[in-house]
């Protein structure tokens, strides 16, 4: 299978249509005093009309001790946009829910399952998945989109069909990695590893499923 190994040749695009769109809006605020105030801000939305997003939690037991699966990406928005010399964003697998989705822990389970077997190649059920905790907002000043965290455990000896991806250029040319949560956790600190994702999904196997 192939694999990005750069990038380059950055340019803006006209002409397209975004698939996020950015409205204001007006908001009515009452304080304690009895004054009131109106005021704008702007929120950052799927034309789709989709809210909520999943991030997946593959982890399984190897000889050293519990893995995760890591997720080498291409994610413009990040290195590339800052003129950065990194290609590849190291980060957990994850999707955006669609229309028939519900935002409840059913719903985060069912999407968590597609996404999983087209980002990994690994097949479970919806009801496989274990929901972590609540769903948290991604970026609280500039959308109401809320992360849902699944974790899925994988057998060792499992091996994972071809990722099918979901017909994404973004996804051509990306991989898994399994890694112990020690040398995740040690990755982050050391700022390899930058996505938010990541550090949460380790954070919630340590207070949720004590690992």
């Amino acid at each position: 299978m192939k694999r990005i190994v750069s990038t380059s040749n950055l340019q803006p695009l006209k002409g397209r249509t975004p698939i996020f769109e950015v409205p204001s809006h007006t908001l009515d605020v009452h304080y304690s005093d009895g004054t009131s105030q109106t005021i704008t801000f702007d929120t950052c939305t799927r034309r789709s009309g989709t809210r909520d997003a999943v991030a997946i939690i593959p982890v399984r037991k190897g000889q050293d001790g519990w893995e995760i699966l890591l997720h080498m990406a291409l994610r413009p928005n990040t290195y590339q946009m800052r003129g950065e010399d990194e290609t590849m964003f190291i980060e957990v697998p994850a999707g955006t829910f669609e229309k028939e989705d519900e935002e409840t822990p059913q719903g985060a389970r069912t999407r968590a399952a597609a996404e999983l077997h087209e980002e990994t190649g690994y097949k479970r059920r919806a009801e496989d998945g274990a929901v972590l905790g609540h769903p948290a907002y991604a970026s609280s000043g500039k959308t109401c989109e809320r992360i849902w965290y699944v974790m899925f455990e994988i057998d060792p000896t499992e091996v994972p069909e071809e990722p099918e991806g979901d017909g994404s250029s973004m996804e051509v040319g990306c991989w898994n990695e399994w890694v112990t949560l020690a040398t995740a956790r040690a990755r982050v600190r050391a700022g390899e590893i930058s996505d938010q994702k990541v550090e949460t999904a380790l954070g919630r196997l340590r207070d949720w499923a004590g690992l």
